[in-house]
C-alpha cells in the first residue's frame, strides 16, 4: 500500500503539471488513502514510524493537493502537514545533527515535503 502513494505521486504530478486546470481523480479518496498511511509520527515510511524520505513527499503531495480540490478536508491536510513539520524539525533541529540514508533524493524531498505544507498553508 505504502508503494502506492509512492507511484501516485509522480502521476498526478504529471497531470498536474501538463495541465494546471486538472483535476485530480476522487479527491476525498486519494486524502482518505494517503492520511491512512501516514504514521502518528508524522511521516509516510515503509521502515519505520519516523523515517523521513521520498515517501513523506509522495504522501504529503497526495493530501494537500488532494485537499486543494476536496475543500471538506483541507483541516485535515493541514493536521497532517502539523505532524510531519513538527517531525522534521525535531529531526533536522537536533544538537548531535542529523543523518539521513545515503540517498541523492532523501534531504531535498524533505525539504520539498515541507515546501509542499507551504504551498498549501501559506499562512
Amino acid at each position: 500500500r505504502m508503494q502506492c502513494v509512492g507511484g501516485a505521486m509522480p502521476t498526478h504530478g504529471i497531470l498536474l503539471g501538463f495541465d494546471a486546470d486538472a483535476r485530480l481523480p476522487y479527491p476525498e479518496r486519494l486524502v482518505d488513502f494517503a492520511l491512512s498511511l501516514q504514521s502518528s509520527a508524522g511521516a509516510w515510511s515503509d521502515t519505520a514510524p519516523d523515517a523521513l524520505g521520498s515517501l513523506t513527499l509522495d504522501g504529503v503531495f497526495q493530501v494537500t493537493r488532494g485537499a486543494a480540490e476536496a475543500l471538506s478536508r483541507r483541516d485535515d491536510a493541514r493536521a497532517s502537514c502539523e505532524r510531519l513539520l513538527d517531525l522534521t524539525a525535531a529531526k533536522v533541529n537536533r544538537w548531535d545533527g542529523f543523518a539521513f540514508a545515503n540517498t541523492s533524493h532523501q534531504l531535498p524531498s524533505i525539504v520539498a515535503a515541507a515546501g509542499e505544507c507551504a504551498r498549501a498553508f501559506p499562512d
